[in-house]
């Protein structure tokens, strides 16, 4: 179960930095695209703060949220060694079909 958890906290971070990079880089495009196309520069007056505004949660949400995960997958690593396991289940049995053959202790191991 460790192995799952680390593997989906690195999964999410590898995600959300990928798709704070691609909405990143398509807002600031179709901005750019959209001062080169008109050369208003009312555009930049009213829009500037607001493309900077997203820039911002985007930056924060795509390095913010890996470095959560890293620190999630140190904690991880830390905490799961100290939880125990429970033992397997034994249960007893018949290797052969008559009543004298020899019993055999079996461990399943989940």
């Amino acid at each position: 179960m460790e192995a799952a958890i680390l593997a989906w906290l690195q999964n999410l971070a590898i995600r959300a930095f990928g798709i704070s990079l691609f909405l990143l880089l398509a807002i600031d495009g179709a901005f750019a695209l959209v001062l080169f196309a008109t050369r208003d520069r009312g555009i930049v007056n009213r829009w500037t703060s607001r493309v900077l505004a997203v820039n911002l949660v985007l930056a924060g949400t795509g390095v913010g949220v890996p470095v959560l995960a890293l620190g999630s997958r140190l904690a991880v690593r830390l905490v799961a060694p100290m939880i125990p396991t429970p033992p397997g289940a034994y249960f007893n049995a018949d290797v052969g079909d008559d009543d004298d053959a020899p019993r055999r202790q079996v461990r399943v191991i989940k």
